[in-house]
């Protein structure tokens, strides 16, 4: 759903309407967060959907589970339901009041991840293409940058792959090379991938890749801090200078230093025949982990 839809929701705004769903339909998706994390009661009716008959009734069973591929499933679902619609103006209004609040709280928490994030989704087509990586800007992408067609937003979902985003890049920027594709890392999760400059420079592939560096393994480091008193250990990062490196390998480095030299240096990159590299100092940022390990707010 495009996120400019009134009823797109994020994790963190479907959190905070859990409590008020009286029905949950799950398409495709294992529904392990929020069956097991966010909790249900006796009030919740579950439609499960799914292609893996092992996934169905696996965390808990469905008041209805289909076994169904979703392009056979969808159409003679939505043929029996059409024009028994009814007018749902007050869940609308729900679901926009909650978007409200919840994002206040993330725009005031969050303020210097969305700044950067809101840079590249301002240089960034519609059609363009974001491939995240597992670091600090990664953790807040999945709330905080919009995107509004399927397929334009790459990421390593349940895994969670450090490491495995510039070389995934790579293969969309290659295989898209009809729209602009940039990619975002860490310091430390582009070192996994690093050399793979060479290959986008041997094959011209025309990635934008923006390294956010702040000397560290960020998100370990802000789970230290966070949570073991600042007991910091093995988070340190002995970085290149990634401009220099990229300049090395034949690749275009640039440097960003504010959200306004980032969007100017993506235009650059865009513009660019061949692949790009931005990097952009930081410092410490605040933890996005309330956002996204959610305690239980419904049932016992």
């Amino acid at each position: 759903m495009s996120a400019d839809a009134p009823l797109h929701v994020t994790m963190p705004v479907a959190h905070a309407l859990w409590p008020k769903v009286d029905l949950v339909i799950g398409l495709g998706s294992r529904m392990q967060t929020q069956i097991m994390a966010w909790g249900t009661d006796g009030n919740l009716k579950i439609i499960h959907v799914t292609i893996d008959p092992n996934e169905i009734g696996r965390i808990r069973n469905p008041t209805v589970g289909l076994c169904a591929d979703l392009g056979d499933a969808l159409p003679a679902l939505l043929s029996v339901l059409e024009g028994k619609e009814g007018k749902r103006d007050d869940w609308v209004e729900t679901v926009l009041s909650e978007k409200a609040r919840v994002n206040s709280r993330i725009s005031e928490k969050l303020a210097a991840q969305l700044a950067w994030l809101r840079a590249i989704r301002a240089e960034l087509p519609r059609n363009g293409i974001l491939v995240d990586e597992i670091t600090q800007m990664g953790y807040v992408s999945r709330f905080g940058f919009p995107s509004y067609l399927p397929r334009t937003v790459v990421t390593p979902g349940y895994q969670a792959t450090l490491g495995y985003g510039y070389a995934t890049a790579l293969g969309a920027a290659d295989a898209r090379r009809d729209v602009p594709v940039v990619n975002f890392c860490g310091d430390g999760g582009i070192m996994f991938t690093l050399n793979e400059l060479a290959t986008a420079v041997l094959h011209e592939i025309p990635l934008t890749t923006v390294v956010f560096s702040d000397g560290h393994f960020g998100n370990v480091r802000g789970l230290q801090r966070d949570h073991y008193q600042g007991r910091f250990i093995a988070t340190d990062l002995a970085n290149p200078d990634f401009v220099k490196c990229a300049e090395a390998f034949g690749t275009q480095g640039l440097r960003a230093t504010t959200p306004d030299e980032l969007r100017a240096r993506l235009r650059e990159g865009m513009a660019h025949a061949g692949p790009t590299l931005i990097e952009v100092p930081v410092g410490e940022f605040n933890s996005p982990w309330e956002f996204i390990h959610m305690p239980r707010n419904r049932g016992l």
